[in-house]
C-alpha cells in the first residue's frame, strides 16, 4: 500500500511539473544583443540597474537641487516604452540614457515635469 502512495505522489509531482516548466531559451546571444521585443521589461530594467551600479557614479539623485541619497532608483531618461520593439538592449541601456533619481524626481521625469537639462552629471 505504501508503494502505491509513493507512486501516486511521484506521478502527481511529475504531472504538475509539466505545466510549470518555463520555455527553454535556445538563443545563445548575449543579453545586450537581443531586442526589446525579445526580453521582458523586468530583465531590461535589471540589466540597466546592474550597468549603472558597475560605474563609479555616486548613488544620489542626479536632479539639480535634490540631494536625496536615502533611496534612489535607476531611471531611463528616454522611456523604455518610447523605443520600438526591434531596438537592441545595448541602445536602450546606454549609460547616457540611465540616471539615478529619487522616486519623486523619477515621477516628475516620467510625467514631463522635469527637463533633461535639470539633471546634472549625465552627459559629462
Amino acid at each position: 500500500m505504501d508503494v502505491f502512495k509513493r507512486l501516486a505522489k511521484n506521478l502527481a509531482v511529475w504531472f504538475w511539473s509539466l505545466f510549470r516548466r518555463k520555455p527553454v531559451d535556445d538563443d545563445k546571444r548575449p543579453f545586450y544583443e537581443k531586442t526589446k521585443g525579445e526580453v521582458s521589461r523586468n530583465s531590461l530594467r535589471n540589466h540597466a540597474r546592474r550597468l549603472i551600479m558597475a560605474t563609479d557614479r555616486k548613488k544620489v539623485c542626479q536632479c539639480k537641487g535634490c540631494e536625496c541619497h536615502i533611496h534612489v532608483e535607476c531611471a531611463h531618461l528616454i522611456p523604455v516604452s518610447y523605443w520600438p520593439d526591434d531596438t537592441k538592449v545595448l541602445v536602450i541601456n546606454r549609460l547616457d540614457n540611465i540616471a539615478y533619481l529619487c522616486p519623486c524626481c523619477h515621477w516628475k521625469l516620467d510625467h514631463g515635469h522635469l527637463n533633461l537639462l535639470d539633471l546634472e552629471g549625465i552627459y559629462d
